[in-house]
């Protein structure tokens, strides 16, 4: 599906706070980020709708000046200036997705 680490869980219906926060903490484990206390183990992008939540561990927080968060992986990729958009544009955003995130 995707040349980078990646956990996807699929959401039910009726689906408590509880539910979510242990869909949450599955997806964190699976990928060897656990949490303990306030403190985490990598950096990640975690992205949630009411049918599925996906975390995402990431190497870089930006790749040749361009920034990423979690609404990248969901296909917005931001960027500044005419600049960034050309070297974005030239690599591919899949390709950039790959660049900042762990690779399989």
């Amino acid at each position: 599906m995707f040349s980078f680490k990646h956990s996807v869980v699929m959401l039910e219906n009726d689906c408590s706070g509880k539910d979510y926060y242990d869909c949450y903490q599955r997806l964190l484990r699976s990928l060897g980020l656990d949490t303990i206390g306030p403190a985490q183990s990598g950096a990640y992008n975690f992205l949630c709708t009411r049918e599925w939540m996906m975390v995402v561990p990431r190497l870089l927080p930006e790749w040749n000046g361009v920034e990423i968060n979690s609404l990248g992986f969901a296909g917005a990729l931001l960027v500044r200036n005419d600049q960034q958009a050309e070297r974005l544009k030239d690599l591919g955003p899949m390709m950039f997705l790959a660049q900042v995130g762990v690779a399989l």
